[in-house]
């Protein structure tokens, strides 16, 4: 799970700053309840979308898809959900209704994330695509840790090994890939070798 820390790590360049407060600033004039949302829980908010898309995939979210993003969202929130209506959670609620006129415009910002990460490890993407002949254990090593982690929160459910073997419906194997592709990493060695660890219920 992502911690405060490299939440405010992930947001601090100041182009990305600028760019979450300008999306921050569309979405709050939607609903005057969303003004109350501080960068951080945006940033937390934006990060919620993969999970959401693969909850959607199937057309609607389950009982338990729902149970699992609002833990996602709990646990990313700086307010305390059993004491007050937690802001992350009331706004994913809008976000997943309103899904697909948003989705492109949050993934461009985890996107641009994912290049600040690698800038600042004197790395790019390109480099990270031509890594196929490392093993798992030297493709760890040779990726940024922040880029790990983010990769993981994004696509998986709960914290485990990311090389572990895993299910997921045909639907979310396909949606997967398709986000991969909004945030610029299916070439990305890498994410090539965790899809693989994906397999068709």
């Amino acid at each position: 799970m992502l911690t405060e820390k490299e939440l405010l790590i992930l947001s601090a360049p100041t182009a990305m700053k600028t760019s979450i407060a300008t999306l921050k600033a569309n979405f709050s004039e939607l609903e005057e309840v969303f003004t109350k949302i501080d960068e951080l829980d945006f940033t937390a908010l934006i990060l919620l979308t993969p999970a959401i898309s693969l909850a959607l995939s199937n057309r609607e979210i389950t009982f338990f898809e729902e149970l699992m993003l609002n833990r996602k969202a709990r646990q990313l929130s700086q307010e305390s959900y059993f004491l007050k209506r937690d802001p992350i959670v009331h706004a994913m609620q809008y976000l997943v209704i309103h899904f697909e006129e948003w989705e492109d415009r949050f993934y461009q910002v985890i996107s641009d994330m994912i290049d600040d990460i690698l800038e600042k490890h004197h790395t790019n993407k390109r480099n990270l695509a031509s890594q196929e002949h490392l093993d798992n254990e030297e493709l760890i090593l040779a990726t940024p840790p922040l880029f790990i982690k983010l990769l993981a929160f994004l696509f998986l459910d709960k914290e485990e090994d990311f090389f572990m073997p895993r299910k997921v419906s045909a639907f979310e194997y396909k949606k997967i890939l398709e986000i991969s592709k909004k945030l610029s990493i299916r070439e990305l060695s890498i994410f090539k070798r965790f899809y693989e660890t994906f397999a068709v219920l």
